[in-house]
């Protein structure tokens, strides 16, 4: 997860080499900009250069963080830790994902999602309406 805070795709300007991710925006408000002028900013600019590499670094750490997470903690806790790190990421707490889609991210069913949203959702620790 990327938000506001960071960048996709910068090891690919970084190394030159080819993207070994994809980027799916779930939330609007993402900006983009073309390969080129960004390596010749970051070859103007060292700081940049190792702000950028130090972000890549930790998208790595939090990608292995999420995924021992994801095998020892159980799926409530998964859910809360996902939920509050989409709300930072985003800069609010109306959130406008589907339960298919925070599944998907999970890699559970929706219907596991949903049981869980609800449980949460009684105990007024988060608000959610069809759609």
């Amino acid at each position: 997860m990327v938000g506001r805070d960071g960048v996709i795709g910068a090891g690919t300007v970084l190394n030159g080499r080819v993207s070994l991710n994809r980027a799916v925006v779930q939330i609007g408000g993402c900006l983009t900009c073309e390969i080129e002028p960004f390596k010749n900013e970051l070859t103007r600019y060292a700081r940049l250069q190792r702000l950028v590499g130090a972000d890549e670094q930790t998208l790595f750490a939090q990608a292995q963080q999420s995924a021992a997470c994801n095998a020892t903690h159980d799926l409530e806790s998964r859910l809360a830790r996902w939920l509050l790190r989409a709300a930072d990421l985003h800069g609010g707490t109306d959130l406008p994902l589907t339960q298919e889609y925070i599944s998907e991210m999970l890699g559970v069913r929706r219907t596991s999602v949903s049981l869980i949203a609800h449980t949460l959702q009684q105990a007024g620790m988060i608000r959610y309406a069809r759609g």
